[in-house]
């Protein structure tokens, strides 16, 4: 058993590798059973949630100029789980956005994160939506 603040550094962790990028220690930390809800989707296992998140950063790297990713992390006071804030900061053709969203995540007795749930933060989908529009950018997920 792992206690409550060992828990959080490797949510940390885990934040932080997906803000740079290092999808093999972002893979080292996710349960064998761990769970990735996204919308109406749910992901299982962290090849396939990996997966996800690789494929994203990707297409981000492919199709905007320039991103920088940042996030924090804070307990959620109603359970025994952790909400890391994802931003990122995107730069497409001279305009710029911040965008945000939210990711609950709680860890196993292992001390492994065994579910992800995505959480869009209000207003922000409608915003990146208006970023790709003013920038001319199709993305229709």
């Amino acid at each position: 058993m792992t206690t409550h603040l060992e828990q959080m550094k490797v949510v940390e962790r885990f934040a932080t590798a997906l803000d740079n990028e290092d999808y093999e220690a972002a893979h080292a930390l996710l349960s064998p059973t761990c769970t990735y809800e996204i919308g109406e989707k749910v992901l299982s296992g962290p090849d396939s949630i990996i997966a996800s998140y690789r494929a994203n950063g990707e297409w981000v790297t492919a199709n905007i100029d320039s991103i920088a990713y940042r996030s924090s992390i804070e307990e959620d006071a109603d359970s025994d789980s952790f909400l890391v804030r994802f931003e990122d900061q995107l730069i497409h053709k001279g305009k710029q956005l911040t965008h945000a969203c939210q990711q609950m995540m709680k860890l196993d007795v292992s001390g492994k994160i065994n579910r992800i749930e995505h959480r869009d933060l209000p207003g922000e989908p409608e915003a990146l939506k208006v970023f790709f529009q003013e920038v001319g950018i199709n993305r229709r997920s």
